[in-house]
């Protein structure tokens, strides 16, 4: 009736037969001896009961191993899942902390104060920190002469612009002893000291162009006296017994910087700048270049040591050439005979 209890239930095992009978009880999952399991089996089917006793034995295993399949492919994919989260928060934050697609362009600070400077980086999103400073006195006292990045360059927002001012005033050195040295050699120690030749002087003495004394506002100025940097002295030069002639060079298409080193060399010294054609501001006049000096650089054109030489400037270089030097020799012949 039913299915019933199995563990009451009873089955005959060779009936019709003399064998006798075997009481089959149901004890639990596992059924004995064999031809009993066989017995309920078919009893069972008979009666639309289970069917085979042992396939839930098997679908059970079946379960456990699809368990373990799945536990086991979790447990490859979830560390990388993990490290793809970490990488792609990791790219993230680098473009955030990095600021990946921001731009600024440096501005040029060249001849602006401290506080111009800061002003103006600050606009743009950068900043500003003094590093140091020097003397240059062909720039306004306290601007910026440097600067690091370098104008123009792309940065990142809030980037430390790196700034060297010119100081207010030159640092202070001790004055070099030049007597008695040659002029190139006194020239030289002077340029490294960052002081200035303003006149080459002359006056008789055996040693031809060597320092006899050296003058600071027309006074002589002793060996280690304070001086500043950036200062111009004079130098006095021996002239021989006989007084020394050298050659006019020719000066023309030369910057000031490089005429006054020429006119040093050849123991000259710059007049005039007569004209500066197209001079409008200091910085025209650093740029531009000798157009014509006086006296001329003829041939055997003799100058007395310390004479000096007059030049006009332009700053409308195309087209200026040197000319030939004239051979005077003959003018000088005829001079002579007059």
């Amino acid at each position: 009736e039913g299915h019933g209890d199995l563990e009451r239930t009873k089955f005959a095992v060779g009936a019709g037969s003399n064998v006798g009978r075997t009481t089959c009880i149901a004890n639990g999952p596992l059924f004995t001896p064999p031809a009993c399991d066989r017995t309920m089996r078919s009893s069972h089917r008979a009666n639309g009961g289970y069917g085979d006793l042992r396939r839930p034995r098997e679908t059970a295993s079946g379960r456990v191993g699809s368990k373990v399949t799945k536990r086991t492919i979790l447990n490859l994919l979830l560390p990388v899942g993990v490290a793809v989260l970490l990488l792609l928060g990791a790219w993230v934050w680098l473009n955030v902390y990095t600021r990946h697609d921001a731009r600024v362009t440096v501005p040029d600070l060249a001849g602006l104060t401290a506080d111009e400077a800061a002003e103006r980086l600050a606009s743009v999103g950068l900043r500003t920190e003094v590093i140091d400073s020097v003397y240059n006195d062909e720039m306004p006292k306290g601007s910026v002469v440097d600067q690091d990045p370098d104008a123009e360059q792309v940065v990142k927002p809030d980037r430390t612009i790196y700034l060297v001012m010119n100081a207010s005033e030159a640092k202070m050195l001790d004055m070099p002893q030049l007597v008695n040295l040659s002029k190139r050699q006194a020239i030289s120690v002077l340029d490294i000291l960052g002081i200035k030749v303003k006149e080459l002087q002359y006056r008789p003495d055996p040693c031809v162009d060597c320092v006899v004394a050296q003058l600071y506002k027309g006074k002589p100025i002793a060996a280690e006296t304070r001086i500043r940097r950036g200062e111009s002295i004079t130098l006095v030069l021996g002239s021989g017994t006989n007084g020394e002639r050298v050659q006019v060079p020719d000066v023309r298409g030369m910057g000031l910087a490089e005429l006054k080193a020429v006119l040093n060399m050849a123991s000259l010294n710059l007049g005039v700048v007569a004209a500066c054609e197209g001079c409008t501001t200091s910085a025209d006049t650093a740029m531009a270049r000798v157009e014509r000096q006086l006296p001329e650089p003829y041939r055997n054109n003799m100058i007395g040591a310390g004479g000096v030489i007059d030049v006009w400037l332009t700053t409308d270089t195309v087209g200026l050439r040197h000319p030939e030097p004239v051979d005077s020799t003959t003018n000088d012949l005829d001079d002579e005979d007059n």
